[in-house]
């Protein structure tokens, strides 16, 4: 099993795990399935029809199925993860909506029954969020930890990032989980230092859609909606294109007494850049720059001259 960290596609994975199918029990299926799950971006790359018929791919899912209910926790949450992205990549994989039921029930159980640490119901949340909508069992659990003085700790800056990712996954009732996001930054608003950029300019975004300064009890937004600002401002020369982006969709959503000068600095800084190298920025970057600036208030939404010089490089392309 080895081999599973150098294979560079989810067809050797499959292979592997076909060559392997003996030694195969609940401790190394998490491996496997984690190692096929990782790869499934090389999914642009390759036929969808001919991973879906491979035979391996088959016996890994009845393997699954017939184990639903006697595997451990982690294996559990991987299976979460690999179904939730096999059904984004419409990839038949004879998953069922009662074996999807059994998962679920499962997991919940293990959730109610404490076996589940902050961090791993941290990620079901979040998969439950995107897949079912509800995530009321882990949800539950999640609160009585930060709740909890002396169980708070272990929700760590990743273990919050993915909860409010999954509130804003949340399709419906978004409200129910309003204070509990508020308490959630107020926790993370120590540990955010340490995370990285891209990650402060996702949680800007993240944090700022949810409106909380209206959906809350608080009726005020969270001040680690600065603290990420200030964080972000001191790398502001060396963003991505995704972290720009990032930051003026938050800006959109972003309570008004949060002030503009990084927004105004990145939007100054696109519009030089299409003046005069425009082929530093991608075409889709160009897009969706457009499309975010349009949402922002009066005053700051783009001006006739900046749309027409935009326009004109996108006739180019």
């Amino acid at each position: 099993l080895k081999s599973l960290f150098s294979a560079k596609d989810i067809e050797q994975v499959l292979n592997i795990y076909g060559a392997n199918k003996d030694k195969i029990n609940e401790k190394n299926i998490a491996l496997i399935i984690r190692n096929v799950s990782s790869r499934t971006h090389t999914l642009y790359k390759e036929n969808h029809q001919a991973v879906s018929r491979n035979y391996h791919l088959k016996d890994l899912m009845t393997y699954i199925k017939d184990n639903i209910e006697n595997l451990n926790e982690p294996a559990l949450t991987e299976i979460l993860t690999f179904h939730r992205k096999l059904k984004s990549y419409h990839l038949a994989h004879e998953f069922t909506h009662e074996d999807e039921k059994r998962l679920y029930e499962s997991l919940d159980s293990m959730i109610q029954e404490k076996k589940v640490n902050s961090k791993l119901c941290a990620h079901i949340f979040y998969e439950y969020a995107i897949l079912k909508g509800d995530a009321t069992v882990p949800f539950n659990f999640l609160k009585e930890v930060l709740n909890d003085p002396n169980q708070n700790t272990y929700l760590t800056p990743y273990a919050c990032i993915l909860i409010i990712k999954g509130i804003v996954q949340m399709k419906t009732e978004k409200r129910k989980y309003s204070d509990f996001a508020y308490r959630l930054c107020v926790h993370l608003e120590s540990g955010v230092a340490s995370l990285n950029t891209f990650q402060h300019t996702t949680l800007f975004n993240n944090i700022a859609s949810l409106h909380l300064q209206n959906a809350t009890s608080h009726k005020r937004p969270p001040q680690i909606l600065w603290k990420l600002k200030e964080l972000i401002e001191e790398n502001k020369q060396s963003l991505s294109e995704e972290d720009v982006l990032n930051v003026l969709e938050g800006y959109s959503q972003a309570p008004h007494t949060l002030d503009i000068k990084l927004l105004q600095y990145l939007k100054n800084s696109v519009l030089l850049t299409i003046s005069q190298k425009p082929l530093n920025l991608s075409l889709n970057f160009l897009m969706q720059f457009t499309t975010i600036m349009a949402e922002q208030r009066d005053g700051i939404n783009l001006s006739g001259e900046s749309l027409t010089m935009i326009g004109n490089e996108l006739e180019k392309r």
